[in-house]
C-alpha cells in the first residue's frame, strides 16, 4: 500500500481545519439517497464528531424506498431528517453545510412547438452532466463538483453556477442575454 499523496493529506488537513472551526454541521444527501450517499454522510458525521462537532444533522429528500437502503440506515443507526429549505438557509456563524453526491437539478418545460426542450438540455449539458427528455418537458443533473475548484465561498459558488447554467441555456436557445432575442 502506497502512502497517501500530499494533495490527499492537504485535503484531509483542510477538512480537519474547517471542521475544527465549526460548531455544527448539516449534511445534505441527494434525492432518494442510496447506500453510497448514506454511507458518505454517516462517515462525514463521524469525522465531524472526531473534530469536536456535537451538533450534526443529515438531511434527505425523496424516499429511502429500497429495502436494502432502509436496512442500511437501520443497521448503522443513521438518524435522518427530511429536507426542509429553512435548515440550509441563513445558517449561523460556526455552522457548516456539506453536500454528499451533490448535483444541480435542472428541470424545463416549453410550450413553444419550435423548441424540443429535451434536445436543448441535452446539447447544453452533455459535456458536463446528463440531461434530456421530451419536446415539452425535460430534466437533467450537473454534478456540483464540476465547479468545486473555483471557490470555497458559498455565495460566489452560487453566482458561478447560476452564470454558467444560464449562459449555456441562453446559448443553446440562441437568445441574447438581457432579454433580447
Amino acid at each position: 500500500m502506497s502512502p497517501p499523496s500530499t494533495s490527499g493529506l492537504s485535503r484531509a488537513h483542510d477538512l480537519d481545519d474547517r471542521l475544527g472551526a465549526a460548531e455544527e454541521l448539516t449534511i445534505v444527501c441527494h434525492n432518494n439517497p442510496d447506500p453510497d450517499c448514506l454511507g458518505s454522510a454517516f462517515a462525514l458525521g463521524w469525522i465531524a464528531t472526531a473534530a469536536g462537532i456535537d451538533e450534526r444533522c443529515i438531511l434527505y429528500s425523496g424516499e429511502i424506498s429500497h429495502q436494502q437502503n432502509r436496512g442500511f440506515v437501520n443497521l448503522l443507526g443513521i438518524e435522518l431528517t427530511p429536507f426542509e429549505a429553512e435548515a440550509v438557509q441563513d445558517r449561523p456563524e460556526g455552522s457548516l453545510l456539506a453536500f454528499v453526491d451533490d448535483g444541480i437539478q435542472i428541470s424545463a418545460r416549453s410550450t413553444d412547438s419550435r423548441v424540443h426542450i429535451g434536445q436543448v438540455l441535452d446539447a447544453a449539458f452533455e459535456d458536463v452532466g446528463s440531461a434530456g427528455g421530451h419536446r415539452e418537458m425535460a430534466g437533467g443533473e450537473v454534478p456540483l463538483g464540476v465547479f468545486a475548484d473555483y471557490t470555497t465561498d458559498d455565495a460566489q459558488l452560487c453566482s458561478i453556477v447560476e452564470q454558467v447554467i444560464t449562459s449555456r441555456l441562453v446559448a443553446e436557445l440562441n437568445l441574447a442575454e438581457g432579454g433580447g432575442s
